[in-house]
């Protein structure tokens, strides 16, 4: 599945999430952080989600992700932010929707 991760995250006006430092909020950012985070995996776990993370920073165009990495992703950011709108967004921008966060 191909993800692009520099889809930029949405307040509740419509208006572009910002990140420490003002820089547009976007999936990759929030996809490589919760990926960081390190809370009692395996060994083998964690160099995974290192070199996964790496992948998403290292690319500035979509790129194919594994439906478990995906998944992977969806689960920690679902554990991790702090945002209910990032939780949203985020599921739809990984499931490759349009018009994040409409119904």
């Amino acid at each position: 599945m191909k993800v692009d991760f520099s889809q930029v995250f949405m307040d509740i006006n419509g208006n572009p999430m910002k990140a420490v430092g003002g820089q547009n909020l976007t999936l990759g950012s929030i996809a490589c952080g919760v990926l960081d985070i390190g809370a009692g995996e395996s060994y083998e776990e964690r160099l995974h989600r290192a070199k996964l993370a790496i992948k998403i920073a290292q690319k500035y165009e979509p790129i194919d992700l594994k439906s478990d990495e995906v998944a992977l992703i969806k689960k920690l950011i679902q554990t991790w932010a702090n945002s209910n709108l990032v939780v949203l967004q985020s599921e739809e921008m990984l499931e490759g929707k349009v018009g994040v966060g409409e119904e």
